[in-house]
């Protein structure tokens, strides 16, 4: 059976057990008489013990536990790790913002889940996932949840949109990683301790609709939670103070308005070539839409587990992005460039990790390659995948990996070994900020001054 008609007769049947009979190929007919003859309570609690996205037209439902006019004090977000283990909007926004703001973003799917919004358009997918990394992490796996807890364990700001119990199952403790020093911004429909679930559209029911002319309801803008509490979430992930957020879509777009009232919404009329709404406070226009544009390409996904699956280890020649950079920017399609000599995405999905000079082919000299897997600017200045830089720290370390072993566990020195060492003119520190073969005074193999010719 097609996939499209098998997601249809299920909506069908979950339809029906909502309203307790059968329905026919378009069953709005049948569950518009039911809901006339029904509270918004019993819908509400039918669509909850069903798990269907569904709620009534509600008024003000009491106060959030942070009122959206105090906010945090803010801090600086440039460099910090953000794991965002959202879907489809809200979320998604919280996360870009954050990236415009210079976060440093990775974005997690699971290998059965990934983003709805994949299926959707390709520019508003772009639009909110662009410069971010993408990694696809299965939680059924030992080496997938070691992985995630990983992540967690690095990240400074985490944003997921799951039930409490669904992170359980991936052995995710939120309050564990708060008390660790993250920021933890969890988005529901109705609250953490809600069952019920809900989208922008069902959600924004709970109060944040206008009225016609006859004073039914209507929406007031395409699935309009999203967007409001994508807001409200990227303020709160500016919180310099570790803590759990939780942020109902709900409880935000309701406590937010004054109490429903079922008179009409102003009409907006028109003023030249403008559209103006009459308020209490005088007539007011209605701003435009501006479009926005992609500042490039969203991530794609399903590349790096198939490495994590087969148990592989990747050595990459970044080396190759400041010597040929500029002809890849060029010559290779622009929805390839992700795939050029990766490294943070590698790293953020578990998969070991070596850099390698392949030299004579590439540049000979392995700090201009961990100055390369750093900054990946080509010989004109260009960035080339710049969410796949590493820490001066992460590049070090994937050059120290054992010869039989490349990505692993960086080698150390012990007391008897014929030492493969190199011997700074200047602290480890300094030499990080810089990656400058000028501060190398020698080089031992195997316990034997050699030569340097990079």
């Amino acid at each position: 059976m097609p996939p499209g008609r098998a997601a249809a007769l299920a909506a069908r049947s979950l339809l029906g057990a909502l309203i307790g009979a059968a329905v026919p190929d378009d069953p709005w007919r049948p569950v518009a008489a039911w809901l006339a003859e029904h509270t918004g309570a019993e819908l509400a609690e039918r669509a909850r013990l069903l798990g269907i996205a569904a709620g009534p037209v509600a008024g003000r439902v009491g106060h959030l536990p942070w009122p959206i006019e105090e906010t945090p004090a803010a801090r600086p977000v440039r460099d910090l790790l953000v794991v965002d283990f959202s879907a489809l909007w809200a979320g998604p926004l919280c996360a870009h913002l954050l990236g415009l703001a210079g976060a440093r973003v990775v974005k997690v799917e699971t290998p059965g889940r990934p983003d709805g919004a994949r299926r959707g358009h390709p520019g508003f997918f772009d639009l909110l996932h662009s410069g971010h990394r993408s990694v696809v992490l299965d939680p059924g796996t030992r080496d997938g949840r070691a992985a995630l807890r990983a992540l967690i364990d690095a990240a400074d700001i985490v944003i997921e949109a799951s039930r409490p119990r669904a992170l359980a199952r991936w052995g995710l403790d939120a309050q564990a990683a708060v008390q660790s020093g993250t920021v933890w911004i969890s988005i529901t429909a109705f609250g953490r301790e809600s069952e019920r679930i809900g989208f922008g559209d069902d959600v924004a029911s709970s109060g944040l609709v206008a009225r016609d002319d006859d004073g039914s309801p209507m929406f007031v803008g395409d699935a309009i939670a999203d967007p409001l509490t994508g807001l409200a979430a990227a303020v709160r992930a500016l919180d310099p103070a570790p803590r759990l957020w939780d942020v109902a879509m709900g409880r935000l777009v309701a406590s937010t308005l004054p109490p429903t009232s079922a008179a009409p919404s102003p009409a907006a009329v028109r003023d030249g070539d403008r559209w103006m709404v009459d308020t209490k406070h005088g007539r007011l226009p209605v701003a435009a839409p501006r479009p926005r544009r992609p500042a490039g390409r969203a991530p794609r996904s399903g590349i790096i587990p198939e490495l994590t699956r087969r148990g592989l280890r990747v050595v990459t020649q970044p080396g190759f992005l400041s010597d040929r950079g500029d002809d890849y920017l060029r010559d290779v399609h622009e929805e390839d460039h992700a795939d050029l000599y990766r490294c943070a995405s590698l790293l953020d999905a578990g998969v070991p990790l070596a850099l390698s000079s392949d030299a004579p082919y590439g540049p000979a000299d392995p700090w201009q390659v961990m100055q390369a897997a750093v900054h990946r600017s080509t010989a004109s200045g260009a960035a080339l995948s710049p969410v796949e830089r590493l820490t001066p720290r992460a590049a070090l370390d994937a050059c120290l990996g054992a010869p039989d072993a490349p990505g692993g566990r960086p080698r150390r020195v012990r007391p008897g070994m014929r030492g493969d060492l190199v011997l700074l003119r200047v602290p480890l520190a300094e030499a990080l900020r810089t990656l400058d073969t000028r501060l190398v005074a020698t080089v031992l193999l195997d316990g034997e001054p050699t030569h340097l010719d990079w």
